[in-house]
Formats: structure tokens, sequence, C-alpha cells
């Protein structure tokens, strides 16, 4: 009997390819981008290729915001 918790089999998957990516990928540049205080272009764009930047970004970036005298 699978519990709340469990993880779906896609989920499973999806797990292990983020974190293979982590370690990969992010965990050479964590120094360096503490140090600068960014983010370097070339893992944007690897994590763009994955789908990951909407899950970091607020929705702010993309939703322009409504002002008031539009209403």
């Amino acid at each position: 009997m699978r519990s709340f918790f469990d993880l779906s089999q896609d989920h499973k998957v999806l797990q292990d390819s983020v974190r293979d990516f982590v370690n990969e990928e992010i965990k050479p540049l964590v120094v360096q981008s503490d140090e600068e205080h960014m983010i370097p272009d070339s893992l944007v764009k690897k994590m763009a290729e994955m789908g990951f930047p909407g899950s970091y970004l607020p929705d702010e970036i993309f939703i322009p915001r409504v002002k008031k005298d539009q209403i």
C-alpha cells in the first residue's frame, strides 16, 4: 500500500535527474557564485534546458503588476 508521501515513478525519475544536475552542474560553481553574487549565464542556460528556472523565480518576473490607475 502506498503512503501519502511515496513518490510516483515519474517523481522518482525527476528527483534523480535534479540530484544529478545539482551534483554535476551546480555544486562545482557554488563558491564562485557566492563570491560573485551571481549565477553564471552558462548555468542558467543549462537549467532552462532542463526546465528548472521557473521553479525558483517569483511570479513577479513573469506576471506584470497591474497599476491601480489601470483598474
